[in-house]
């Protein structure tokens, strides 16, 4: 079932003076309860209401499958907008792997998603 607009708007009105926020954090909730079953009360802990949130607005641990789960929402009607964002989250993972994979000097430049990366013996 889809996260309506209308859904958004009565979560965020039933909670934003008890965990604050701005309406499109209300997402995250919604998203929490439907896509894993969270209970409200246990979803509301693992959302970023606010601003300070350090790019993640969400989290969720599946003991079961054992798996983190960090969220990063964006709502925008703007393909461009949004691939600008899939592109940078790309960027991130992708230098986050090189420096676990490869080892190498600081002074030693981060290699570019362009460029043929080192096989390891």
């Amino acid at each position: 079932m889809a996260i309506t607009d209308q859904a958004i708007d009565q979560v965020f009105s039933d909670l934003k003076r008890t965990c604050g926020g701005v309406r499109n954090d209300y997402f995250a909730l919604l998203y929490l309860m439907q896509e894993f079953g969270v209970e409200r009360d246990l979803a509301i802990e693992q959302v970023a209401f606010g601003g300070n949130d350090y790019g993640v607005d969400g989290f969720h641990f599946d003991a079961l499958k054992r798996n983190f789960y960090l969220f990063q929402f964006k709502y925008s009607t703007s393909y461009g907008q949004v691939q600008a964002v899939v592109q940078t989250i790309g960027r991130l993972w992708y230098g986050a792997y090189l420096r676990s994979a490869y080892p190498r000097p600081i002074s030693e430049p981060v290699a570019t998603p362009n460029k043929e990366l080192p096989r390891r013996k």
